[in-house]
C-alpha cells in the first residue's frame, strides 16, 4: 500500500456532516444498500435505542428497539437483503462492563429478536460478522461460563447453534470457511485480550452449509497468521495484523498468501476490533489519534488525523468523536461513498 495523494473529493466529504450528527450518543450499525437508510443506536427526544433513520435528514423512520439507559456502543452489520444484526455494551450496577445477546431485525417482520442458543442467556463477546456477499449467516464469540463459544445463526430462520466451545477467539468468514483462533488452556483464553506467547492456532470449518461443520484447511491467505493476530475479511479480501499489531498483511483472495502492505511507526498499533472491510475499502483505527482508510482498487491509504473511530458499514462512515460531557457523546458523521474511496490514488502515481 502507498500513501494517498491529497484528494479534493475526500476533503469535501470530510467537511460534510450527516444530519444524524446532531443526535446524542450515535453509533452507526449499517447503511442500506441504496444508501438511503442509516441504522444506528441513537438518543433523541423521548427515545434511546436502535433506529432506522433517513441518512439524508436524520429523521427516525422506525424505532426498532428501545434500550435501557445504560446500554450503548452498538456494533453490528447489515446484510444485503436488509437484515440488521448487532450487540450492545452496558455498565452493570457493579460498574463492570457487560454485553447483550446478538439481536436480529428483518425488514420483513420489522421486529427484533435475540439470537441465542437454546437454554442460554449470555452476552456476545465479539460483534457479529456476516458470511460473504450473501450475508445469510452470522457468527460471533459468546460467553459460556469460564470458556467461550463460537455461535452461528441462520438469519433466514433465526436458528442459532454452537459451532465450537473452549478457549476460542472471535470468528471470521473467509471464502467458504469459518475461521477462529483457539488456545490450549485457561491462561490464554481469548476474552479480553490475547496472549501471543501461549501455544495456539487457527482452525477452519466448512461454512457452505448451516450449521458450519467439518474441518477444512485454513485458507492460504491466513496460513501465516498467528492466532493472536487481528483478522478481517469480506469473504474475498483478507487482512490481518502481526501479533504485535504493528504490521498489516493483505490478500485479495482466500487462496492467495497475504503479503505485508503497511507498517505503523513509532510504537503505534492497530486497535483491536477496528480492522474492517466495506464497499471497496479497508479501514482501521490506531492507538494514536489517526485512523486509516485504504482503497482496495488502488491500494492507496489515506490517513485521517484527529478521527478517533472508523466505522465500516458497507458504504464508508467515518466517525469523529468530539469533546463533550461523558454522558452526552457527540460525534460528527461523514459519508464516504464508494466513488470517493475508489478515487484515492497513490501520491507517487503519475
Amino acid at each position: 500500500m502507498c500513501p494517498a495523494a491529497p484528494d479534493r473529493a475526500l476533503s469535501t466529504a470530510l467537511q460534510q456532516q450527516l444530519s444524524a450528527s446532531s443526535q446524542q450518543d450515535v453509533w452507526p450499525i449499517g447503511l442500506s444498500k441504496d444508501g438511503q437508510e442509516l441504522y444506528t443506536e441513537t438518543t433523541t427526544r423521548g427515545f434511546h435505542g436502535i433506529a432506522e433513520e433517513s441518512a439524508r435528514t436524520g429523521a427516525i423512520l422506525t424505532r426498532i428497539e428501545r434500550l435501557p439507559p445504560d446500554f450503548g456502543g452498538a456494533q453490528g452489520a447489515i446484510a444485503p437483503d436488509g437484515d440488521v444484526v448487532w450487540m450492545n455494551t452496558y455498565q452493570s450496577t457493579t460498574g463492570s462492563a457487560g454485553t447483550s445477546a446478538v439481536q436480529l431485525w428483518t425488514p420483513q417482520t420489522r421486529t427484533a429478536t435475540a439470537l441465542e442458543p437454546a437454554g442460554q442467556r449470555t452476552g456476545a463477546l465479539s460483534a457479529p460478522v456476516l458470511s460473504g456477499t450473501s450475508g445469510g449467516f452470522a457468527a460471533w464469540e459468546q460467553a459460556d461460563g469460564s470458556q467461550q463459544e463460537i455461535v452461528e445463526a441462520d438469519l433466514a430462520t433465526g436458528i442459532t447453534d454452537v459451532i465450537a466451545r473452549g478457549y476460542v477467539g472471535p470468528p471470521v468468514f473467509v471464502g467458504s470457511a469459518l475461521v477462529w483462533p483457539v488456545a490450549g488452556g485457561a491462561a490464554s483464553a481469548f476474552v479480553a485480550g490475547r496472549d501471543p506467547q501461549s501455544p495456539s492456532a487457527l482452525v477452519a470449518v466448512n461454512a457452505t452449509r448451516f450449521p458450519a461443520h467439518g474441518p477444512v484447511t485454513v485458507p492460504r491467505a491466513l496460513q501465516a497468521a498467528g492466532s493472536a493476530s487481528l483478522i478481517a475479511s469480506d469473504g474475498a479480501d483478507v487482512a490481518y495484523s502481526s501479533p504485535d499489531e504493528t504490521d498489516l498483511f493483505f490478500s485479495p483472495s482466500p487462496s492467495q498468501p497475504a503479503r505485508l502492505v503497511f507498517r505503523l511507526q513509532d510504537g503505534n498499533t492497530i486497535t483491536p476490533g477496528s480492522l474492517a472491510f466495506g464497499a471497496g475499502y479497508l479501514s482501521w483505527e490506531t492507538a494514536s489519534a489517526v485512523s486509516y482508510l485504504a482503497s482496495l482498487r488502488n491500494l492507496a491509504v489515506a490517513a485521517i488525523p484527529g478521527f478517533s473511530a472508523v466505522g465500516a458499514v458497507g458504504i464508508g462512515i467515518i466517525i469523529e468523536n468530539s469533546n463533550g460531557p461523558k454522558m452526552h457523546r457527540r460525534v460528527h458523521l461523514h459519508l464516504l461513498t464508494e466513488s470517493v474511496i475508489n478515487g484515492l490514488k497513490c501520491a507517487s502515481a503519475k
